[in-house]
């Protein structure tokens, strides 16, 4: 709109000062002023070029000094475009970015000889200290500092024991949902219960800041929420001695409630930035140990997190 309107300016003042021109060319033959053959008269020619000069010359003075100032206005938001551009481009590629970074845990289950779970070790007593259960690792692969985070788990937990209800037959695991869902028991025979916290997983847990990855820094490790990997581990096993009986496999996987994680933080110009992972836990390795009609499986299990975009 601003382009047209320029461009019909800029034509209209060319057009009314060509004629202007040739107007006063025209009356100034018309009254006999100029001659194609005579004389030529000075002062009449001076007065026709300083009417030129000073009338038209005017009106050609006020439509350059218009462009002019078009220009410069034109140059002034471009180059305030370019600064917000590159402030811009400053800004991302200075920005934290984080993201989940594949680790392992490991974890053993004790079944029968005839594959009905017994007991899952939740002490994490592994021997290597970055297998165990707690840790989820965050890292900042951006190139500033991210700080105040808050971070909050989301899964749906009868869903989690239904799944175990409806494909598990005749385990001696049972679940209990205790003083209004505070507690999840977890029995593993009618005398043994571990007790898993759920109170407060649902919360927003917060921590301070998390360095860029590459000045190698700490990842930050976040604690599994255990109401949900003793289901899901308890259903992978099962899964897991199917596939060894050659019976039909549920694909754990894919069938059981997801596990989000979902997380918040700002970067050094307080602009908060927030993303939702899913996790998954997937087989790695595994290997049993069998006394008399006991067995023990220890798993390990591959843990990710896929960025979740909405």
């Amino acid at each position: 709109m601003k382009e047209r309107l320029l461009n019909f300016l800029v034509g209209s003042v060319l057009i009314v000062g060509t004629l202007i021109v040739l107007g006063t060319i025209f009356v100034f033959f018309r009254h006999a002023h100029i001659t194609l053959f005579g004389d030529i008269d000075e002062k009449t020619f001076g007065i026709f070029g300083d009417f030129i000069g000073g009338f038209v010359g005017t009106i050609f003075n006020i439509a350059v000094t218009y462009l002019v100032w078009i220009t410069y206005k034109s140059q002034k938001q471009e180059l305030i475009d370019t600064k917000a551009l590159l402030t811009k481009q400053i800004n991302i590629s200075y920005k934290p970015d984080v993201y989940i970074k594949d680790t392992y845990i490991s974890t053993s289950v004790s079944t029968f000889a005839n594959g009905d779970p017994l007991s899952i070790d939740v002490s994490n007593s592994s021997e290597d200290t970055s297998k165990r259960y707690e840790h989820l690792y965050l890292v900042n692969i951006g190139v500033a500092t991210a700080k105040d985070f808050s971070y909050r788990w989301d899964f749906n937990l009868s869903e989690c024991l239904d799944f175990i209800e409806r494909h598990i037959q005749n385990s001696p695991i049972k679940f209990e949902v205790q003083n209004d869902g505070h507690w999840l028991m977890v029995y593993t025979n009618e005398d043994d219960a571990n007790y898993f916290q759920v109170s407060g997983l649902f919360e927003d847990l917060r921590f301070d800041i998390l360095l860029p990855y590459r000045d190698n820094a700490d990842v930050k490790s976040l604690s599994l929420p255990l109401p949900y990997i003793v289901p899901y581990l308890i259903a992978f096993e099962d899964d897991y001695g199917k596939a060894i009986r050659g019976g039909k496999i549920e694909l754990v996987y894919d069938q059981f409630p997801p596990l989000l994680l979902r997380i918040a933080y700002k970067d050094l110009d307080n602009e908060v930035h927030q993303k939702r992972f899913k996790i998954k836990l997937e087989f790695n390795l595994a290997s049993t140990t069998r006394n008399g009609d006991k067995h023990e499986r220890k798993f390990e299990l591959k843990v990710s997190g896929t960025e979740v975009l909405s």
